[in-house]
């Protein structure tokens, strides 16, 4: 039920605002929001790979678009479904930033398809 009310909550805020009836949202509002959203252990869990990953690899090869991260994300993905070890949610997750970084092909974009001021 308290999910309800801060989604309703939120609703009504954002239609107040809309209407210059509260002061615009502020940058300690968003990221008390965001503690309640991330987790901190998946992002600690991350980093660390992360930085593991490059002091192994990366820091000889750099960006490789050979490398393929998307399709490694989708194995990931499936060994998590498969064994249901998180450790690969963790992995994948690290794999996607790295295709957003190092596309595997020529021609990606950002389209931003829930807003229309997002669209080029």
């Amino acid at each position: 039920m308290r999910q309800e009310r801060s989604v309703t909550d939120w609703i009504r805020r954002s239609i107040l605002r809309a209407c210059d009836m509260l002061p615009p949202i502020t940058a300690e509002e968003i990221e008390a929001n965001l503690r309640d959203v991330r987790d901190r252990t998946f992002d600690a869990l991350r980093n660390n790979r992360l930085r593991m990953g490059y002091v192994r690899y990366e820091s000889r090869v750099g960006c490789d678009q050979n490398i393929g991260y998307a399709q490694r994300a989708d194995k990931a993905i499936d060994d998590y479904w498969r064994t249901g070890n998180k450790e690969f949610l963790v992995d994948a997750a690290n794999y996607i930033e790295r295709e957003w970084q190092c596309p595997s092909f020529e021609r990606t974009y950002f389209e931003a398809l829930d807003h229309p001021e997002g669209k080029p």
